[in-house]
């Protein structure tokens, strides 16, 4: 590092050859307090993240920071965090920072960026994949600090001009135009040999190691000086071997209690006391020595084209990876009404009344439902006894049998699909996937464009543009009687009654909240799906539509509530690819 550092003074730029993971980087500890300092928003914890150099701020400037503005901007992190993920959130926070930037003004700060967008990468896998909040991401940092995964090594940052350092193991079997040693001496390091110190070499066959060198017997002296010195030789031999064109070798003697030290290098050297013609031996003292100022530039000899100048333009970065919570921000709530009216049936009471709302109860539910095996009633105390450990404020022991009456309700209740009628208990495993990750490119997309042609049906309510990935989870996805369906299962309270949840009712929030935009985006997702996987795919024949449950409103003597099912046009998803994967125009 400290090589790297001495080069980066010149602007001379370099890559590092070695096994450095990227999450014992000085990045990763960065991106560790950013995380805090998103997820709890405080004046020590915000100062912590931007007093590094890249960010641009010095101790003074911290002092007079404006901290309920700074404050203001991780609060929006936060809510970008919770939205969008933590790759956007980084995203955003390099962007508001003008870090890209800075990192871009020398070659260090390229390794930094570099390594920050690794760990944004790796970050958003394991969100993804693990479905972990903000929380399980930092302990999941903390963790895998160790870890020898391939992908946790650092990358290399453009290799284009730069200085390649490497040790000489790791340069064995590759070649270099011109090779640079200079720590090539071989020169012992007597320290090393002190008592307490391990050494090993090898005799009769074995190996043999000490902590005690200097009490060994003179013929194992003699035979581990022998076995180090071959050892500096092939090493030596290595390096010598490395160059296409030109080596640059020093040697520079040294001594050990007024005695010269005898280098490995030195009996080389020794046959060459004048220069031949591969090797040129120059003696050069101190004095010969210049200190060299100046920062290097690239340079080309009678460049062919010369640039533009630069045009004063601001550049709005419209790509990120985009999800449907994203891109829409209406939310429609129904206030809570305590207390239900006349005489009350205990599991009305139970789902209308005591069942909490909000993200933690929508999580509990959603993992019954993950993980209930439908086509086995049989099975499901289980699953929700397994769900308890993990959701014991939400699902507690009281209530499991009013949980297995909510189950009940859902799977035997009759769905009625464009004529289609079946009942979730008629899938099997083998016919479903729960929480299926859909992953999409989306080319410039303007959000006028998706108003126009979705209408009154959904709204995008983001920033104008949109470029990028488009990813989401589908909560279920299944196939019964040779169709395809999306389903979602939804947790709102709309009302304490179940006529609150019929389709008047549902209709409305399905509007309130932009359903209506997800299963599009849901669709498009699944008809590409389908489309690899089902010889000679027809959106009308095999994709039977989407079905949004409302947990709550759900009664199995009555499909008329809870339920809203919807498929759309094949015209409509095909004019929505169509957008979305529009030829990007120059």
């Amino acid at each position: 590092m400290q090589l790297r550092k001495r080069l980066a003074r010149f602007n001379i730029p370099s890559v590092k050859r070695d096994d450095a993971k990227v999450l014992n980087s000085e990045e990763c500890g960065m991106i560790k307090y950013l995380l805090i300092a998103v997820i709890s928003p405080n004046r020590g914890a915000i100062n912590r993240v931007l007093i590094n150099i890249y960010q641009g701020f010095t101790t003074q400037d911290l002092n007079i920071l404006d901290d309920q503005k700074q404050i203001e901007i991780f609060i929006e992190l936060r809510k970008i965090l919770k939205e969008e993920g933590v790759y956007n959130m980084i995203s955003s926070f390099l962007d508001i920072y003008g870090i890209r930037i800075n990192c871009m003004k020398d070659v260090l700060g390229q390794r930094v960026l570099t390594n920050i967008n690794q760990l944004a990468e790796i970050l958003h896998k394991i969100e993804k994949q693990f479905k972990y909040t903000p929380d399980e991401l930092l302990v999941w940092m903390e963790r895998s600090s160790g870890e020898e995964d391939e992908e946790f090594e650092q990358r290399v940052e453009s290799d284009d001009e730069a200085v390649q350092i490497s040790t000489i193991h790791k340069a064995k079997g590759l070649e270099y135009n011109i090779v640079f040693a200079p720590s090539l001496s071989m020169t012992p390091i007597k320290h090393f040999l002190k008592r307490g110190n391990l050494n090993e070499f090898k005799k009769d066959d074995k190996y043999w190691f000490t902590l005690n060198y200097p009490d060994l017997g003179a013929d194992d002296q003699r035979i581990f000086d022998l076995q180090k010195e071959q050892e500096n030789r092939r090493l030596i031999y290595v390096t010598l071997t490395r160059a296409v064109y030109k080596s640059y070798i020093s040697l520079v003697p040294k001594s050990y209690k007024g005695q010269p030290v005898t280098s490995s290098l030195s009996a080389i050297l020794d046959h060459y006391q004048e220069s031949s013609a591969l090797i040129e031996v120059m003696k050069i003292t101190k004095s010969d020595l210049k200190i060299t100022k100046g920062r290097y530039q690239f340079q080309t000899v009678n460049p062919l084209f010369t640039p533009r100048e630069e045009p004063k333009i601001d550049i709005i970065n419209l790509f990120g990876i985009h999800s449907f919570s994203g891109l829409s921000k209406t939310h429609l709530s129904v206030p809570f009404e305590k207390g239900l009216s006349g005489e009350t049936e205990a599991y009305d009471q139970f789902i209308f009344q005591d069942l909490a709302r909000g993200a933690d109860a929508g999580t509990a539910l959603h993992s019954i439902f993950e993980h209930l095996n439908f086509a086995d009633p049989d099975s499901w105390d289980q699953t929700l006894k397994e769900a308890s450990k993990y959701y014991s404020n939400i699902i507690k022991e009281e209530s499991l049998d009013l949980f297995k009456q909510l189950v009940t309700h859902v799977m035997n209740t009759e769905l009625d699909c464009n004529g289609e009628k079946f009942s979730l208990n008629k899938v099997t495993n083998d016919k479903k996937l729960s929480e299926l990750e859909f992953c999409f490119s989306l080319n410039k997309t303007n959000k006028t464009a998706i108003n126009e042609l979705l209408g009154v049906e959904a709204d995008l309510t983001s920033e104008a543009d949109i470029e990028g990935l488009m990813a989401g989870f589908i909560d279920l996805f299944f196939e019964y009687n040779g169709k395809y369906y999306i389903l979602d299962w939804k947790s709102n309270y709309l009302g304490n009654k179940p006529e609150d949840y019929g389709q008047s009712g549902l209709i409305e929030v399905m509007k309130g909240n932009n359903y209506n935009l997800q299963y599009f985006i849901y669709t498009v997702a699944m008809k590409h799906y389908l489309e690899g996987k089902v010889p000679g795919f027809d959106y009308e024949k095999h994709f039977g539509g989407v079905i949004y449950i409302f947990l709550r409103g759900v009664r199995d003597k009555d499909n008329s509530t809870g339920i809203y099912f919807a498929k759309p046009t094949s015209e409509n998803i095909n004019k929505l690819e169509e957008v979305f994967y529009r030829p990007v125009q120059f």
